[in-house]
């Protein structure tokens, strides 16, 4: 008790005079029972209008104690059953041995839905702008890293979120359990941490690093200001390469045999300096990438094709997964929101990022790598889309079945699907939207700025808003609020074509009432000699085109708009029939906006008295819901000599904005066959 009552005097004096959030721990890894000894003090500092007689606690290590936290509960709705099934000795915990405030004992309780919060009782109220000193002790069972990947695994220990945090506190507490999601809400603090293993593991960090070792163990001496993570590896044998540059060492174990140590430090290298020119100087001084990180944020697309079939060299796979973690890490440690309010914000910049990347080194990857240059493959329309173009893809066919949520819903009321893949895809696309629409590297100034006066800082959305529209007299409520907080669809379409003797006179309906931005292009031969951004379309709106040798007019030409519906965003200035092209393919195929697309198929069935049935099919189904779909089955009957088949066609309708109907339906069958002799 006296030695912490010392701790708790000499803290208070250090941090007298600052108004920064501090973290002291002392702590001991027992590896026979997989086991920590902490003592950890924290000085919290009132940053609110408000006196406090509690303070709360995030206490992570908690949450895997048994099958009724909120972590388990939430793996089963993600249909993963490790913790709710588990052995109580895969299980991890955290025992509070006490917690000191004011050189006494402090009160503190856990409720039993929430065990991993901790409300601590005050002895003094903390008045506002006033800090004040915690000592907790306290034990913590290191759980398998099975369940969330965090934790005690074959090659050491993983730890994430596995000391005690105070909440932040600003007119309300946000309190946060753990969801395996990976987004503590902390604000930035200064860590002072001394770490002792046994001598057969290292320890790696991000953190300033001093080491001590003994005869059976190894102490380290860990310092780091303004961080919002404390992840540690400990692990029996070091994978991790450092790649130092002028002012940042990056160390990372998203290694690969087949690429040499200098090409990975130069590709790094690029990685870093492209961030920087869109953002700024990283503030730290070392960065952690992890194989932990990359298997819960992985690159989609990537990992699921067939490796024996070499989709992708390694270079690019190595570039593409090391971008996709640096990115996540350099934002998550600077940019610091609420991350179950304003998760888009981050997200938007990762994935816009990624998109700027590909776009400027790797333009012609395709999203199926070289597995688009096999034949019988290469004719489909999957094997021309590139790699940037699967997010608006994947957007578009989560948005065709109505199972996209708005980028403002809480990332605890996504759905996984959309938390991990839509809505990030979303918010990236849409800030590559907005980059087109400002125009004039306008997003790029103001991220710039934006970084400057955000990093380490607690912001938001409204604050990213207020420094765009420093940038630019645009209006961007259509965004803000239509495109954030909604699910509206950004669909146009052409409806009238008139020529004049000068001029081409274009009417556009907006079929959905989101008046969004909207490009318009006169094309000639896929080569773009008109563009023009619209805007204030709220029904129909006819505009003037000045009349030049346009073979077509396109809306959204280059798909950099999130459109629910490309296929009727096309007008030919002849006659014809068909205002796009017939494409006949064989088995289904993604969308083609440019062409009407009719698949076929083999078919065979059988019955007594028709006897083997052999036909063909013809369809407009793609892999994407239409509202409007058929299907024609004409077939023969060998034994009946008869001619017989299906005819089926289907209308269906989603209403994303309605709270009582989700879809409507209807559709006819007609068949014919013979049940009975003639």
């Amino acid at each position: 008790m006296k030695y912490l009552a010392f701790i708790s005097l000499f803290f208070c004096f250090y941090f007298g005079f600052s108004q920064s959030q501090k973290i002291n721990i002392k702590a001991k890894l027992n590896a026979d029972d997989d086991t920590m000894a902490i003592i950890e003090e924290i000085i919290f500092y009132n940053h609110s209008k408000d006196s406090l007689k509690n303070i709360y606690l995030h206490n992570w290590a908690n949450s895997y104690k048994d099958p009724t936290t909120p972590l388990s509960k939430r793996l089963l709705d993600d249909y993963d059953r490790s913790l709710y099934f588990s052995n109580k000795k895969d299980r991890g915990y955290s025992k509070i041995y006490s917690i000191i405030n004011k050189h006494s004992l402090a009160n503190f309780t856990i409720d039993e839905s929430t065990p991993d919060i901790i409300k601590v009782s005050l002895n003094e109220t903390l008045k506002p702008k006033d800090s004040i000193a915690i000592i907790a002790t306290y034990q913590v069972k290191i759980p398998n890293a099975k369940f969330t990947k965090y934790g005690k695994s074959k090659n050491g220990y993983h730890l994430r979120f596995w000391h005690l945090t105070p909440a932040v506190y600003d007119t309300k507490w946000h309190l946060q359990s753990n969801y395996n999601m990976d987004d503590l809400y902390m604000l930035p603090t200064d860590y002072k941490v001394e770490f002792t293993i046994p001598k057969s593991f290292d320890l790696v960090s991000e953190l300033y690093k001093k080491t001590i070792v003994n005869k059976n163990e190894k102490t380290y001496h860990l310092n780091g200001k303004k961080r919002v993570d404390l992840e540690i590896d400990i692990i029996n044998a070091n994978e991790f390469k450092s790649y130092k540059f002028k002012g940042l060492e990056v160390i990372s174990n998203l290694n690969t045999k087949d690429l040499n140590y200098n090409i990975s430090k130069s590709l790094i290298n690029r990685e870093v300096n492209f961030i920087k020119k869109y953002l700024g100087k990283y503030p730290h001084s070392k960065l952690l990438l992890n194989k932990i990180a990359y298997k819960k944020n992985p690159v989609y697309g990537l990992n699921q094709l067939p490796k024996f079939l070499n989709p992708f060299q390694e270079n690019f796979e190595f570039d593409i997964k090391t971008f996709k973690i640096l990115t996540k890490k350099f934002i998550d440690n600077t940019i610091i929101t609420d991350t179950r309010k304003d998760y888009w914000l981050n997200d938007s910049l990762q994935t816009f990022l990624m998109l700027k990347y590909v776009e400027k080194y790797y333009p012609e990857i395709k999203a199926i790598g070289n597995i688009s240059k096999i034949w019988g493959i290469k004719s489909y329309h999957l094997s021309e889309i590139k790699f940037n173009e699967k997010y608006p893809f994947v957007y578009q066919f989560a948005m065709r079945k109505n199972l996209d949520q708005p980028l403002k819903t809480r990332t605890d009321s996504l759905s996984t699907f959309n938390r991990k893949i839509v809505n990030k895809y979303k918010a990236g696309i849409g800030l590559n939207y907005l980059d087109n629409y400002l125009e004039k590297g306008t997003l790029k100034k103001a991220l710039n700025k934006f970084y400057k006066n955000k990093k380490l800082t607690k912001t938001n959305t409204n604050a990213f808003k207020k420094e765009l529209l420093n940038h630019t007299k645009k209006e961007l409520n259509w965004f803000f609020n239509d495109y954030l907080k909604t699910k509206k669809r950004i669909d146009y379409t052409i409806k009238k074509i008139t020529k004049t003797k000068d001029s081409v006179y274009v009417k556009i309906k907006n079929k959905t009432h989101f008046s969004a931005p909207m490009t318009i292009y006169g094309v000639q031969n896929k080569k773009v000699i008109y563009k023009k951004w619209l805007t204030n379309i709220d029904t129909t709106k006819t505009i003037s085109l000045p009349k030049l040798d346009y073979k077509r007019i396109t809306l959204n030409y280059n798909y950099l708009i999130p459109e629910f519906n490309l296929r009727d965003n096309w007008k030919r200035f002849n006659n014809s029939l068909l205002n796009r092209p017939l494409k006949l393919r064989f088995i289904k195929d993604i969308d083609d906006p440019y062409y009407n697309q009719v698949f076929y198929n083999f078919i065979y069935d059988y019955n007594y008295y028709d006897g083997l049935i052999l036909g063909l099919s013809f369809s407009n189904k793609t892999l994407f819901k239409k509202k409007w779909s058929y299907k024609i089955a004409p077939a023969y009957g060998l034994k009946s000599s008869q001619i017989t088949g299906v005819f089926s066609f289907k209308f269906q309708n989603y209403y994303p904005n309605s709270e009582l109907l989700n879809q409507f339906y209807f559709g006819s069958v007609f068949s014919t066959f013979h049940y009975a002799p003639n």
